[in-house]
């Protein structure tokens, strides 16, 4: 578990230069804010990432078939739609992997 220090000094050191970077800090940021496991990250499509009311939302699909859904915190929300717009792949999976 990270401090919110911690977490803001690992977020800043990532280079997001390229759209790997950019991947790495969406992905880093996700398990930061939202306690997700790397599995129910790297599970997540494009259609987990939502707008309910005014406001971003994430739906994790966890062990055992449990479905999480959080709000975005604003910087994450920042940073997957850096992500999502450079990569230019609506339709892909929320690509924390390639496919």
């Amino acid at each position: 578990m990270l401090t919110a220090d911690e977490a803001r000094i690992l977020l800043d050191s990532i280079d997001t230069s390229s759209v790997v970077g950019l991947r790495d800090r969406a992905l880093i940021a996700l398990m930061a804010y939202t306690f997700a496991r790397v599995g129910a990250a790297l599970a997540m499509k494009v259609e987990d990432y939502f707008i309910q009311g005014r406001r971003e939302w994430v739906r994790l699909h966890e062990k055992g078939g449990k479905r999480h859904e959080v709000p975005a915190h604003h910087n994450l929300d920042e940073y997957i739609e850096e992500y999502t717009t450079k990569r230019c792949y609506a339709s892909y999976p929320l690509p924390f992997r390639d496919q």
